[in-house]
C-alpha cells in the first residue's frame, strides 16, 4: 500500500507503532509530497510491517505492552481476532491518499 498526505504534512502510519502499543523500530519517511509504502504482514499472532522497505514493527501476541490509560479510545488489550474487517483510517486533519493496495494470501 502507498499513501501521501495531499498537503505535505509528513504522516506517520499508526502500523508504524502497531497501535501506539510499543516504540517503532525506526521512522523511515520519505520526505513531503512522496509516496510512502507500508507493507504489513500478518501471520498467525505475528504483526510485521515494513514502511520503504524498513521493519518499524515487529510484534507477536503476547509481548508485553502498555496498559491503556483511563478514558483512552484506543482498542482494548488482547488478542487480536483471527478474522475481521481491514479498514484504511486518517484523522482529522490534511487529506491522505492511498494507492495500489493489494491483499496476498501468506
Amino acid at each position: 500500500m502507498k499513501l501521501r498526505s495531499a498537503i505535505g504534512r509528513t504522516i506517520i502510519p499508526a502500523p508504524v507503532s502497531s497501535t501506539h502499543l510499543r516504540k517503532a523500530l525506526a521512522r523511515p519517511i520519505k520526505p513531503l509530497g512522496e509516496w510512502n509504502t507500508l507493507e504489513i504482514t500478518l501471520d498467525g499472532p505475528r504483526t510485521v510491517v515494513f514502511l520503504n522497505s524498513v521493519k518499524v514493527t515487529d510484534f507477536k501476541e503476547g509481548d508485553p505492552v502498555p496498559p491503556k490509560p483511563p478514558g483512552s479510545i484506543d482498542p482494548d488489550r488482547g488478542p487480536r481476532q483471527d478474522a475481521g474487517y481491514i479498514g484504511l483510517q486518517n484523522h482529522p486533519g490534511d487529506p491522505v491518499y492511498f494507492q495500489e493496495i493489494s491483499l496476498t494470501p501468506l
